[in-house]
């Protein structure tokens, strides 16, 4: 069925992988509401944040020798676009991923290069997301402390370049006549009915996680206690502030964990067939069916 095409990477999955992004890139295209220039920064974005995730973040995205997380936010993209600017999620989610590869970087070579470049992204990060842009720093901030391999001297050279770089944001934001950084996320009226699919997903997965956690070595469980992390995390940011940011971390999050998830589960055919049920029911909120039923 549909997921053994993305179980194991061969020498025709950058061809799916295409055919899947024109597909959902279509379908948000067709459901969203955005402006012509939104979607042209989607369709910008996606096909940026695609590429660099099949080429420079592959260990985290093709998890295991499978497609499966292109898959999982592809359609997780798709449900975002209903409610949000499409392109945001996918802006969001290419400074995550960066800031991360940058401190994997760090734990190879222990260049200090690669952490001051994660501050410095996480410093100007208010200025591509200025809703609540606070949130990837301390995501940021958790991934240096669950993956990065660092000491007190690490810790403080990261806090130093980030309060640093920060001055930027602020002189832009008293330029401008608004408070940039650190404020509070902008309440979002997201319906209950538009969590049933990332609830569903976290669900299913959390039992295959414990199991797949103690298989896997120091590394990758350091990287899936942080996906967990990004979804606990951002799940309280949104029953609190009711914001954006903690929804771009459960879906990136959410994301990781999944494709962990399909990789060991067994029952494939379930898998499969709930896998088209949460399709079929991001479909039908996309097209307000659910008010006919």
């Amino acid at each position: 069925m549909l997921l053994r095409y993305f179980r194991k990477i061969d020498a025709y999955s950058g061809i799916r992988l295409l055919a899947l992004g024109v597909v959902s890139g279509a379908a948000v295209c067709w459901i969203s509401s955005d402006s012509p220039t939104d979607l042209g920064l989607f369709i910008a974005s996606y096909l940026v944040f695609g590429t660099l995730s099949w080429y420079f973040f592959r260990e985290r995205w093709a998890f295991k020798g499978t497609t499966f997380r292109f898959l999982l936010y592809a359609l997780l993209a798709l449900l975002w676009s209903i409610e949000f600017i499409s392109y945001s999620l996918i802006l969001a989610s290419f400074l995550l991923e960066a800031n991360w590869q940058f401190i994997e970087n760090f734990r190879l070579r222990k260049n200090v290069f690669w952490l001051l470049n994660s501050a410095s992204l996480s410093a100007l990060y208010w200025i591509f997301f200025p809703d609540g842009g606070w949130f990837v720093a301390f995501g940021t901030f958790v991934t240096l402390v669950l993956v990065g391999q660092l000491n007190a001297k690490n810790y403080l050279q990261w806090i130093s370049g980030f309060a640093l770089i920060s001055v930027v944001p602020i002189a832009i934001g008293w330029v401008k006549g608004y408070d940039l950084i650190y404020g509070p996320s902008v309440p979002v009226n997201t319906p209950l009915e538009w969590f049933v699919v990332p609830s569903l997903l976290f669900l299913l997965t959390i039992n295959q996680f414990f199991i797949s956690y103690r298989k896997a070595n120091n590394l990758n469980k350091s990287r899936s206690l942080l996906a967990l992390f990004w979804m606990v995390f951002g799940s309280g940011l949104v029953v609190v502030e009711h914001g954006m940011g903690g929804i771009v971390l459960i879906i990136t999050g959410l994301s990781y964990q999944g494709a962990n998830a399909l990789y060991y589960i067994k029952r494939r055919i379930a898998a499969n067939i709930v896998f088209l049920i949460l399709l079929v029911y991001s479909l039908v909120y996309a097209f307000n069916l659910l008010e006919l039923i």
